[in-house]
């Protein structure tokens, strides 16, 4: 009886402080859609991220001097500052949103009309397969091949992956560390929605493929941008992203050679890149679809085989195979 009042009176103080919670998480709703009142009447954009730095900033103070647990209260924080965004959005009028894969329809549908388009806003060559895999193509659908793969693709096309990135990069790749998507985008999707849970923070490179933004959202992370400049080459600031790093930062999105900069992370940048998410134990998602395209050969992530990272690369651009 005595351990089953004490769990009872436990049970009760946890139903309290989550009442309290609940409600105090009410009150500052209210809040952030009085600011946002007060921005729209103002014309001031919803996000500022001076304020959410601050913020985190002085959530890690507490945290530390608390001994509390700051990855746990920086996703917290991170889902409540989602929230104040959504409340002020709401009220305030926004240009419409248009993803590339809408735009692409558009120039598709104005094509159709017969109107010249030149297509800039989707990373698509203008050759397209080899034969031999045209050939091999309508053998395969003659034969009846056209099953069920395994999930992670067929063992063969696996095999022959690594052998081929092992010849390319002087690495020791085996099949079972290769999966096979239905394009680099699910591979992304994949890759980031089995690492990132609610209020984590995914750094990436701006301008960058907004697939990066929108998959780490639709996962419930958070994307920590870090802006390049023409007059710096395009390169990321390694200062400032170490500035960013916290402890609930999760991964890291690279894209080199970059799109749509057409940047290239040289050796010893990326050495130091490494070093950063080594010591911070965070995932590199090394997007490299554009890699055979350079004119030399550019450095890899590959090349770090003894640490933790997620390596993805397509047939459509390098074979013209994007569809």
């Amino acid at each position: 009886m005595c351990e089953n009042d004490s769990l009872r009176e436990l049970r009760s103080e946890i139903k309290s402080i989550t009442l309290q919670i609940i409600a105090l998480a009410g009150k500052r709703t209210d809040l952030a859609s009085s600011i946002g009142q007060l921005k729209s009447c103002r014309g001031v954009p919803v996000a500022n991220y001076e304020v959410e730095q601050k913020l985190r900033a002085s959530v890690i103070r507490l945290c530390k001097d608390e001994k509390l647990n700051s990855v746990f209260a920086l996703r917290i924080l991170n889902l409540l500052i989602a929230e104040s965004k959504r409340v002020q959005s709401s009220g305030q009028q926004s240009p419409p949103h248009l993803p590339v894969y809408n735009t692409s329809t558009d120039a598709m549908n104005s094509k159709g009309k017969g109107r010249h388009v030149i297509h800039l806003e989707i990373g698509e060559p203008d050759f397209g397969p080899p034969s031999k895999v045209t050939e091999f193509m309508e053998q395969a659908v003659s034969q009846g091949r056209t099953r069920y793969a395994p999930a992670a693709g067929l063992s063969a096309l696996r095999t022959r992956i690594a052998q081929h990135l092992n010849g390319i990069h002087d690495t020791s790749i085996c099949p079972e560390e290769v999966i096979v998507t239905a394009g680099g985008r699910s591979a992304l999707f994949l890759s980031i929605m089995s690492m990132v849970t609610n209020g984590e923070e995914v750094i990436m490179f701006d301008p960058s493929y907004p697939a990066y933004d929108d998959l780490v959202k639709r996962a419930g992370g958070v994307p920590i941008h870090v802006s390049t400049q023409l007059e710096n080459d395009w390169k990321p600031d390694l200062g400032e992203i170490d500035g960013l790093i916290r402890d609930n930062t999760k991964m890291m999105i690279l894209n080199s050679p970059a799109n749509p900069t057409g940047w290239t992370a040289q050796q010893s940048w990326l050495i130091e890149l490494m070093e950063l998410a080594i010591s911070n134990d965070i995932t590199i998602l090394s997007d490299e679809v554009y890699w055979d395209l350079c004119q030399t050969a550019a450095p890899s992530i590959l090349q770090f085989a003894d640490q933790q990272f997620i390596y993805v690369n397509s047939f459509s651009k390098t074979y013209g195979m994007t569809g």
